[in-house]
């Protein structure tokens, strides 16, 4: 590494861990603390446990501070060289703005790269833990979920329903279930139980319950909607969920990776369902980290141009800029959510602009 890109790295290195401890503030006050009074005045969660969840949930505010500051990084750097005369001198012996611009890519990248694997470590992981954290606090049990539903499409037409009233993925155990098999899209068979238990080879045992047969079409000398009513101690049935699929299919995209989020889609695009609005989210996994790399092509010549550029400014800038970026972000999510516009371009779009906006920029200040 020459002395230049080492000169320049070193001066993007403050300001930018200044711009993650001032956009987690704003964070932390605008969100955070607000979640954190209601938990302990309004919920009644104990002080230790909400402190516990406030430092759960902050990784998942924190990984959105890397771009934002890397964009102030590079604004407060390159406005101070610019300020002090250090880019005219570099360029006036024969260094190009590209030349000074390969290590704030360079570090663009690294941020990029961090906020990915960071994204896909530590946020799922933490989120994971708050949950089961809110669970316990609400005497759910361990682990245990809530009114839980799975229901299975098979070419566009729903095959099966499950309905729980709790779901203990970590015994395989629900509680108030009740299963719907359906024959193209008519009721076929309804099993009802207090409880049931997963058994190895895929199956589950249902414990006192009972089972209804109607019959959606006149055949088997059955006349159509004639029901067999038979109740049962224990009943054997392979409802087509193991347990770690059901708990798969009741956590937040927050809480999976990129790779289970996109497992979880793949399942659902077999069974007919197109969820477009997880396929904006699993695309924003990706596309959201990336951004620290548009805002580093943006703020350098910015940064150049607005002359020695302080930290209000440049802080002023950046949430300008944050903003119109995250704007077009989150309508273009909500239309694509809708099935309105395509999701990979909904996501990708705002670094798309970004980017040709910093190369706008870039050329501006070469010449």
């Amino acid at each position: 590494m020459k002395l230049l890109d080492r000169y320049i790295l070193r001066e993007l290195a403050l300001p930018f861990a200044f711009g993650i401890v001032a956009f987690g503030i704003v964070f932390v006050a605008g969100t955070l603390l607000f979640k954190f009074a209601r938990l302990v005045s309004e919920q009644g969660v104990p002080l230790g446990a909400a402190v516990l969840l406030f430092i759960y949930w902050l990784p998942g505010y924190v990984v959105y501070t890397f771009p934002m500051a890397a964009l102030l990084a590079t604004l407060l750097a390159f406005g101070r060289l610019s300020g002090e005369g250090e880019t005219t001198a570099m360029r006036a012996g024969g260094v190009s703005l590209l030349r000074i611009m390969v290590p704030v890519i360079a570090a663009g990248l690294a941020v990029s790269g961090f906020t990915i694997a960071f994204n896909e470590t530590v946020v799922p992981a933490s989120s994971r833990a708050a949950q089961d954290l809110l669970l316990r606090e609400a005497k759910r049990g361990v682990g245990t979920q809530k009114y839980v539903m799975v229901r299975s499409i098979e070419r566009g037409t729903i095959s099966h329903l499950i309905y729980a009233r709790e779901f203990n993925p970590a015994r395989g155990e629900l509680s108030g279930v009740t299963y719907i098999e359906y024959d193209r899209g008519e009721p076929k068979l309804l099993i009802h139980s207090e409880r049931a238990s997963y058994r190895a080879g895929g199956k589950w045992e249902f414990i006192q319950g009972f089972t209804q047969y109607i019959n959606p079409y006149a055949r088997g000398g059955l006349r159509r909607g004639q029901t067999i009513f038979s109740s049962f101690k224990t009943f054997t049935f392979n409802i087509g969920h193991d347990p770690a699929d059901i708990a798969l299919r009741q956590r937040d995209p927050e809480e999976m990776t990129w790779r289970e989020l996109g497992r979880y889609i793949a399942e659902l695009t077999r069974q007919g369902i197109p969820a477009p609005e997880l396929r904006v989210q699993w695309h924003h996994k990706l596309s959201v980290p990336f951004a620290s790399l548009i805002f580093v092509v943006i703020g350098a010549p910015l940064g150049l141009r607005s002359q020695r550029t302080g930290s209000a400014l440049g802080l002023g800038l950046s949430v300008l800029i944050i903003f119109c970026y995250y704007v077009l972000w989150n309508y273009l999510a909500i239309i694509a959510g809708r099935g309105a516009f395509n999701p990979v371009l909904a996501a990708w779009l705002p670094n798309i602009v970004g980017l040709l906006f910093g190369g706008w920029l870039i050329r501006r200040a070469m010449g």
